[in-house]
């Protein structure tokens, strides 16, 4: 999926929001992956990287919870996308 409607950003959003209550950030973005069968996950020296549903996330590697801190990045993205107010 290169780009992804709006109805699949809000499927994709929907899930991370669901699965973000029971799961790590990295198995939430790996699971939600997984399951739409879209998008990579680059964990480099210089970011840790992710794209899901057309929109990409990243956050330094030196923060402690890297993971974490992209999945907040992706969702204030996918909310923006979507037009909705970005409540944190």
């Amino acid at each position: 999926m290169t780009r992804a409607t709006q109805p699949q950003i809000a499927y994709a959003l929907g899930m991370v929001e669901a699965l973000s209550r029971q799961l790590p950030a990295i198995s939430v973005i790996y699971s939600v992956q997984m399951h739409l069968g879209d998008g990579w996950t680059k964990h480099g020296d210089d970011a840790f990287t992710f794209r899901l549903a057309g929109i990409s996330a990243t956050c330094e590697p030196a923060h402690p919870d890297a993971p974490s801190e992209a999945l907040r990045n992706w969702r204030r993205a996918a909310r923006e996308r979507l037009g909705w107010e970005c409540v944190s």
